[in-house]
């Protein structure tokens, strides 16, 4: 599906083929969500801290605590977040090096705890040191930048998804 929106084919002969492998979804076994408990969340974020970067460790707690999905909280932007209102406008998404709609198409407003809204305030706080450093000026974008690329994209779904093993 990605050659086709990138023009390089014109039908995905894959297509399709879930469906014949399958069974009918009514029979199929699905899992149920297993969810992190309190005590479970507590140790998944301090280990973060332990082994992640700031940044890293900060996307992972934003994460937990807004229920954000991945792609949403790679494309945060400074510009959406209001910590006097304690809310982040979720209005679009990050995937495959690219930003897009929500999965759902429509944005929507993320009340966020007072606790992560400090310490995303000190967060934006590194972001613009760190920008100055490198002779950036001081303006803020994205709030989660990946180094690797310079600061122009954020960190890659498949970086996080790594990284959440990792931890």
């Amino acid at each position: 599906n990605e050659a086709i929106d990138d023009g390089l084919v014109r039908a995905n002969r894959a297509s399709g083929l879930l469906k014949s492998i399958l069974p009918p979804k009514k029979r199929r076994h699905l899992k149920d969500p297993d969810p992190f408990n309190r005590e479970e969340r507590d140790l998944f974020l301090e280990h973060a801290e332990s082994v992640c970067s700031p940044s890293e460790s900060m996307l992972l707690k934003v994460m937990v605590h807004s229920g954000m999905r991945l792609g949403e909280a790679l494309a945060m932007r400074r510009e959406n977040f209001d910590p006097e209102k304690q809310t982040y406008h979720v209005m679009e998404s990050f995937k495959r090096g690219r930003f897009g709609r929500t999965k759902s198409g429509k944005s929507r407003f993320v009340d966020l705890p007072g606790f992560l809204v400090d310490d995303m305030l000190d967060h934006l706080r590194d972001l613009k040191l760190e920008s100055l450093k490198r002779g950036r000026g001081g303006g803020i974008d994205l709030l989660f930048p990946d180094p690797d690329e310079r600061g122009l994209l954020p960190f890659s779904q498949r970086k996080v998804q790594g990284l959440m093993k990792k931890v």
